[in-house]
């Protein structure tokens, strides 16, 4: 027992964090830092349903049900079709899109061909793929905006999920380490999406995890941190293993073929860990980028990007400072959240300075 965490005797093929979740009957795998970060827990998704992907609105869906739910970037995401659930989100389905009218409700109106922004619309994308891909499955992503959303809102709209699908637990999906900062590092990334979903699914009382990929993917933050982080969280006993994705796994090469036909210029991070899959290394620029304004100097493709690193979210929350604030866990909007956050590490003496990936560690208080 390390923690609150009961761990058993496992092999060295079998992580901790294995033994936790093979059991659930529900799971919802949610994207917590926005944008493609739920592609990236495609892998996870296709071992939980053992490469056998069903629509968990079937009554016909057998267990272990696996639902997913993302953070959507995508505009005026509640206007979109599909059933609302809570304030602030949408089942995204794409079945809901194919005999629709208008110009705004058909999938066109997403096109590759339009381009960024008009072509964003991650969640509706990847329901898509799987319909095409696995004979008409219906598999909704649950798409939560961010443009409407505070940490209130969205815990209300994750429970309405929850009620829906009976879900026992929660993983967090971050393509990305951002979500396991501490909160004192100099460097903190794009910090405030993760720490938005986190706080809201802090209250929830069902099982808790995080689940993050893509180590050195992210500018302006430092991997020594991270590191120093996942230590510190080991001492809480909140660290549950980590593993590599391999280009011969299954669920490797469903996330490679749903990236490939959801439009891959649109997410830098997922472009390099595929890069990283395919033994890529160092100032390479991912083919699915170029359109982008990226150089392959900006990048340093490596093999720690295909590692995945599993933790318990309560002690991560632990770990963290300020979870309990008053006014970061009411924040009605994201920049309420990141003003906040600002000022408590203003008041704490800590001063953000930025700089680009692969950097020496930073100083702490």
């Amino acid at each position: 027992v390390r923690g609150s965490i009961r761990i058993v005797n496992l092999s060295m093929f079998k992580q901790p964090f294995y033994d936790l979740i093979k059991n659930s009957k529900s799971t919802l795998l949610l994207g917590c830092g926005g944008g493609y970060d739920i592609f990236a827990g495609l892998p996870l998704y296709f071992e939980l349903v053992e490469n056998k992907p069903c629509s968990p609105l079937s009554s016909k869906t057998t267990n272990p049900k696996v639902v997913l739910g993302n953070l959507s970037f995508t505009k005026n995401t509640l206007s979109k079709r599909g059933e609302k659930l809570g304030p602030v989100c949408v089942e995204t389905r794409f079945v809901s899109y194919l005999n629709a009218e208008g110009d705004d409700d058909t999938m066109n109106s997403y096109h590759e061909k339009l381009g960024w922004p008009k072509n964003y619309y991650p969640e509706l994308h990847l329901s898509k793929w799987f319909y095409e891909t696995f004979g008409g499955v219906d598999v909704p992503i649950y798409s939560f905006a961010l443009d409407a959303t505070g940490v209130e809102k969205l815990t209300e709209s994750y429970r309405a999920v929850i009620e829906k699908h009976g879900i026992e637990t929660i993983v967090l999906i971050d393509a990305g380490i951002d979500s396991v900062l501490k909160g004192d590092e100099e460097a903190i990334g794009t910090y405030g999406e993760d720490l938005l979903t986190i706080l809201a699914v802090k209250p929830l009382e069902i099982k808790k995890y995080l689940y993050c990929v893509g180590i050195s993917t992210e500018g302006n933050i430092s991997e020594f941190d991270f590191l120093e982080n996942v230590s510190g969280i080991t001492k809480l006993g909140g660290y549950l293993g980590c593993v590599g994705l391999h280009s011969s796994m299954e669920g490797v090469k469903y996330y490679i073929d749903a990236m490939k036909n959801c439009i891959p210029a649109n997410s830098g991070i997922n472009a390099q860990i595929i890069a990283a899959i395919r033994g890529e290394f160092g100032k390479h620029l991912p083919p699915e980028i170029k359109t982008r304004n990226v150089q392959g100097e900006d990048l340093f493709i490596n093999h720690f990007m295909t590692l995945i690193y599993f933790f318990d979210l309560e002690s991560v929350i632990k770990y963290r400072l300020w979870m309990d604030d008053k006014l970061l866990i009411t924040a009605k909007d994201l920049n309420a959240l990141e003003n906040r956050f600002r000022e408590l590490r203003q008041k704490d003496n800590l001063v953000t300075v930025s700089y680009t990936h692969l950097t020496l560690p930073t100083k702490r208080i």
